[in-house]
């Protein structure tokens, strides 16, 4: 085994990932019910309601990546309003007080995927 993949006290580093739409679901529920600090959390009453603010940053940031060919005029009122959605969305974003769900486990993996000797994906 490489040295890289042993902790800095000579253990392995094994984790287990869960299925996507669970761990989403997990996240959604712990938030709505836990309160870890005196933060006021604005939790929607609904799943969909949580999660589509996520959804539309997303959408909001391809559909300005593919108006990369427009005139430069479009695209400077495109970025106008772009900032202006983001600013909104991350706002609403912000007073959840909790996890931001997109791409969670892909972001950890990719952050210590050189010191993971085993990655398991377990089922509830």
């Amino acid at each position: 085994v490489d040295d890289f993949l042993v902790t800095k006290d000579g253990r392995y580093l094994a984790t287990l990932v869960r299925n996507p739409y669970a761990h989403i679901a997990s996240q959604y529920f712990h938030c709505k019910q836990f309160k870890h600090n005196k933060t006021i959390r604005l939790i929607p009453d609904t799943f969909s309601g949580w999660v589509e603010p996520f959804v539309l940053m997303e959408t909001l940031q391809q559909n300005l990546d593919v108006s990369n060919g427009t005139a430069p005029d479009e695209r400077s009122i495109k970025r106008r309003e772009f900032n202006h959605q983001m600013t909104l969305l991350k706002s609403k974003i912000r007073s959840f007080g909790c996890y931001n769900p997109v791409n969670l486990q892909s972001r950890a993996i990719s952050k210590y995927s050189k010191r993971i000797y085993f990655l398991g994906l377990t089922e509830e």
